[in-house]
């Protein structure tokens, strides 16, 4: 049984698997060294630099037409349409470049006419380059077509979540983040 609802987010996460060396995580230089080019329009890699700041690294094509604009170098928490969303979406997008752990959900938005949009995003860690902030790397499959001229506004809420296991377990609801396991890192940076 998948846990996706599209093609798009299964072959994300096959493709981030392939990056590996053993149990560790891929790199940021890893990631970004070997784009899968059906999938890197739909591709985002954000840092968490600190707590309510998701500094957006990369916005892939799709995603700048799908939003209305390129988001790159803004704070993504900027778009949480309310306060629950907001706190979820920093505990969510911590959890995964920290911990380390994916996380599969589909998220309810508003378009700029106030249609509400679902989409699945799968969110997945990276090692960071040495000295940056942690980072994590997402692909989001659009469940629903979005017409260009009403462009995704606002994250509303998430209607569902599922952490996926990449070799250090899941955390509980509200648990702290923990440093990464130095089995998931790369051997030159334990």
């Amino acid at each position: 049984m998948t846990i996706f609802r599209t093609d798009h987010c299964r072959s994300f996460l096959a493709h981030w698997q392939s990056l590996r060396v053993g149990n560790a995580l891929p790199t940021l230089k890893d990631y970004l060294g070997k784009p899968h080019p059906v999938l890197q329009p739909n591709v985002a890699i954000k840092d968490v630099v600190e707590p309510g700041y998701l500094r957006v690294r990369l916005f892939g094509t799709h995603l700048v037409d799908v939003f209305g604009a390129d988001v790159t170098g803004r704070n993504l928490m900027v778009f949480a349409g309310n306060e629950v969303m907001a706190a979820e979406l920093w505990f969510h997008q911590h959890m995964v470049a920290t911990y380390p752990v994916g996380l599969r959900s589909v998220k309810l938005a508003a378009t700029a006419s106030g249609r509400p949009i679902s989409f699945e995003d799968v969110g997945l860690p990276l090692t960071p380059f040495p000295g940056g902030p942690p980072c994590m790397v997402c692909c989001l499959g659009f469940v629903e077509v979005i017409d260009y001229k009403d462009s995704m506004f606002r994250l509303l809420k998430h209607t569902s979540t599922r952490w996926i296991d990449i070799g250090a377990g899941v955390p509980a609801r509200g648990a702290p983040a923990k440093h990464r396991p130095v089995g998931l890192l790369r051997a030159a940076e334990a």
